[in-house]
């Protein structure tokens, strides 16, 4: 064990969250910090190489951090080939109704099960928030509720697995 009991590591972990946070400090940085600041105060030293290690050589880890760059790169590629406007541009025309479109795209983006899903559909979303004139925060909820609205039906939800797994174990919830 570190040098503190889990409860206490967590909360001075979010608390060293909190003023990163507070003083602007970038999110990448804050969070990846974070995370060494609560592995340092709950894992001896030496465990917490042992568990860098493990990450760096484990290929679960390794497929998920391509796929995620690769969702990224795929994205970035949709806006600097104009297909996302493209899309939105065709889907405007067949359906005329902005706000119908801002809630179709990121829904059907949901029904895909990869992810990082939301880098796909934020820039969708981006196009048809222009015309409505919608601030990020708005095109933030917008993309967040659309996109997860199917999860409680759809067979490919996490959730529905879980739950699966939970019942098959016969773990109670």
């Amino acid at each position: 064990m570190g040098f503190l009991e889990p409860v206490a590591a967590f909360v001075a972990s979010f608390i060293f969250l909190g003023i990163l946070i507070y003083r602007r400090v970038a999110l990448g940085i804050t969070l990846n910090l974070t995370a060494i600041v609560l592995s340092m105060l709950f894992l001896e030293l030496i465990d917490v190489g042992n568990v860098f290690w493990e990450t760096l050589t484990d290929f679960v880890t390794i497929s998920l951090v391509l796929a995620t760059f690769g969702i990224m790169l795929l994205s970035q590629l949709y806006k600097e080939t104009g297909f996302v406007t493209t899309l939105s541009q065709s889907l405007s025309e067949i359906v005329r109704n902005s706000k119908l479109v801002m809630s179709i795209l990121p829904a059907v983006m949901g029904l895909l099960p990869v992810p990082g899903c939301a880098i796909i559909s934020a820039p969708m979303i981006e196009a048809e928030a222009k015309r409505l004139k919608l601030d990020k925060a708005k095109q933030t909820y917008v993309n967040v509720w659309f996109r997860h609205t199917i999860l409680p039906v759809y067979p490919m939800s996490q959730f529905l697995h879980w739950l699966n797994g939970c019942i098959f174990l016969g773990k109670s919830i």
